[in-house]
């Protein structure tokens, strides 16, 4: 059995979501990549709300948790 919390995360855009998996590994999204975090410069995004949820609400697992960041931001094509 597979256990998923969602937590919202908006900042990027105001309907952002992480996903938190058996309680040991949270898919982040675009909330963070492996080298920032995701713009927050259109569709209703916010600079200071993904700060806070970051860092009250990711930031905050426990240490052990696995974290999945989306894509690294700076890739080259």
């Amino acid at each position: 059995m597979i256990e998923i919390k969602a937590i919202a995360t908006p900042g990027h855009i105001d309907s952002h979501m992480s996903y938190l998996v058996n309680g040991s590994s949270v898919l982040t999204g675009v909330s963070l990549f492996i080298r920032g975090c995701g713009r927050t410069d259109f569709q209703s995004g916010d600079a200071g709300t993904l700060y806070d949820l970051v860092t009250q609400r990711l930031f905050t697992l426990p240490d052990e948790t696995l974290v999945y960041p989306d894509r690294d931001y700076y890739f080259n094509t």
